[in-house]
């Protein structure tokens, strides 16, 4: 195959042919032997290169500080790569190139690893990484072995193996705790609220359904309102996440889906780590509780919004009393916003993770005083301040059912 330098310099060889006939001047028509011979060196080396050359490709997936059991790479991370050229000739090889494509979510780059030569009857490799910067499924097409010669005016290329599958994790922090749920549920994240049992954990109010021998009569006289008894369950230590994928602001890395991966995949790890489970909502779906952290970074890394995606408020409904919930929406979702003020109403213990500053008018002051005033626990994360956040959903600090954190890259933590 020709290249572009290699039609350019073919046109300058024939324009200097026809210069050397018309004016013959001897080193116009040495100049033009220059040319041409150069011209079928080049056409003649990726022909005498290629032949009985293979290429295999060996990714090693890396390992991060504490073990963290994935079975593939986290997004943002490098991993090494070796590609092993077999060359079965007697004949040593030169000026190699090994390449393959690397595509997610249709965004396509393109993974370049020179190799100067390559031994007689011997195996060479080539070292190099390939960096991730995206969570998903990853399409890593076969390799790609390229000769163009000494000059570039042309090139030959063998495609070696099949196309391999790699799922790339969210990013994520360890925290110990999800003090956000904490703060709105006031009570460890190893223990949970039920509506039967023996030891009493705390009081809630009273919604339709709760028998009448629950009733915390003490506390109800005191407060002036109707509460009910609730017990820790070590048996129900579920929490879901409720991702909102129906509309997604931002672009590429930076986007409010992307947020919600990296803080859902940070929460999970201590929940069950405390021997509790996990389940996913999002695209209007509620999946299965998930007792091991790969399965649910599965979900994470595999979480696409699809056309038309339902919104939070098609799902969470599905929560009842007793019910720990991790939410993430915008405050512009005012349905989102709606259902789940209902739901702490109803007694579903409610964290939510507001996201900020993706557009020149989605202020979160609106969103953030109906749930307060519903009893929900509320962080707000702007944009660009992802590490901040996931410490907010740590600490807990301030984010009792009143007062709000808000995360912004200049300030930190401020209550407001």
């Amino acid at each position: 195959m020709i290249t572009r330098r290699g039609i350019g310099f073919i046109i300058t060889a024939i324009a200097v042919f026809f210069l050397a006939s018309t004016t013959r001047v001897g080193w116009v028509h040495l100049a033009d032997a220059v040319l041409w011979g150069i011209v079928l060196v080049s056409l003649a080396v990726p022909w005498l290169t290629m032949p009985g050359l293979s290429a295999s490709r060996i990714l090693k997936r890396p390992t991060r500080e504490g073990g963290d059991g994935l079975s593939g790479p986290v997004e943002g991370t490098s991993a090494p790569v070796a590609i092993d050229v077999e060359n079965r000739w007697w004949l040593p090889r030169f000026l190699l190139l090994a390449r393959f494509e690397t595509e997610v979510n249709g965004v396509r780059n393109d993974q370049r690893f020179l190799k100067g030569w390559v031994r007689a009857r011997g195996t060479s490799n080539v070292m190099g990484e390939v960096t991730f910067q995206r969570r998903g499924r990853h399409v890593l097409e076969p390799v790609t072995l390229e000769s163009n010669g000494p000059f570039g005016l042309f090139r030959r290329r063998r495609t070696f193996g099949r196309p391999e599958s790699l799922t790339v994790y969210p990013a994520w922090r360890h925290i110990d705790r999800v003090g956000l749920l904490e703060a709105v549920m006031g009570e460890s994240e190893g223990r949970n609220r039920a509506r039967t049992g023996t030891e009493v954990a705390g009081s809630r109010r009273y919604v339709a359904g709760d028998p009448y021998r629950s009733i915390h009569w003490k506390n109800s006289a005191r407060t002036g309102s109707t509460t009910v008894k609730e017990f820790d369950s070590w048996s129900e230590r579920s929490v879901t996440v409720a991702i909102d994928t129906s509309i997604i602001l931002g672009e590429g890395a930076e986007t409010t889906l992307e947020y919600s991966a990296r803080l859902a995949a940070s929460a999970a790890r201590p929940i069950i780590r405390q021997q509790g489970d996990v389940r996913l909502a999002a695209n209007g779906l509620l999946g299965t509780a998930c007792s091991n952290w790969q399965d649910f970074m599965d979900e994470l890394a595999s979480l696409e919004p699809v056309d038309s995606a339902p919104g939070l408020e098609t799902v969470v409904p599905q929560l009842g009393p007793g019910a720990r919930l991790l939410a993430f929406t915008t405050p512009g979702q005012s349905s989102a916003i709606a259902a789940l003020a209902g739901l702490s109403r109803r007694g579903v213990a409610v964290a939510t993770v507001l996201f900020e500053g993706f557009t020149g008018s989605d202020s979160a002051a609106a969103a953030v005083l109906t749930l307060q005033q519903a009893g929900s626990a509320v962080l707000v994360c702007r944009r660009g301040a992802i590490d901040d956040a996931i410490a907010g959903l740590e600490s807990g600090e301030g984010a009792r059912v009143r007062p709000v954190v808000t995360i912004s890259p200049d300030a930190g933590a401020v209550a407001a």
